[in-house]
Parts: C-alpha cells; structure tokens; sequence
C-alpha cells in the first residue's frame, strides 16, 4: 500500500491528527531530540486536518533518506 509521509513538530496525545494516521502517539518514530514526529497514512486519503504549520510531506523514499540523516539515527559506536 503506498503512504504518504509527513515530519512535523510533535503533536500532543490528544490531538485529532492521530485519529487520521497509522501509528499511535506512543509508537510513532521521533527525532532523537524528540522534537519532531513522523506520521504516515495512505495515499489515497486526503491530508488530515490540523497538521502543524511546519509539516513537510514525503513520499516513502524520500522519507527514508531523511531518517537515515544524523537527526533520526544515531551514530554506529563501531564506525571509526
């Protein structure tokens, strides 16, 4: 099934936007700051409402190459 990614600023528990995505407020990928969240839902379905202003949307690939940057993953200790 193709999804539409999107990065945004977290939301709170209670925002209306989870009830539009795939993954839960506790489950869903953060930055390792913690600051920004990943949501994703199906292509098909319209943009949920109330997204934060600075919601960048994706596609699965250009998503993946986001998370692979240094502000997703953290640094392999066995890398020299």
């Amino acid at each position: 099934m193709k999804r539409t990614y999107c990065i945004c600023s977290d939301l709170p528990p209670d925002s209306p936007v989870w009830a539009h995505v795939a993954q839960r407020h506790d489950t869903a990928r953060r930055s390792l700051d913690g600051l920004q969240v990943v949501l994703k839902w199906p292509a098909t379905s319209p943009t949920p409402d109330g997204l934060p202003a600075d919601a960048v949307l994706y596609t699965h690939a250009e998503v993946l190459a986001v998370l692979a940057g240094p502000e997703w993953t953290p640094p392999d200790p066995e890398l020299p």
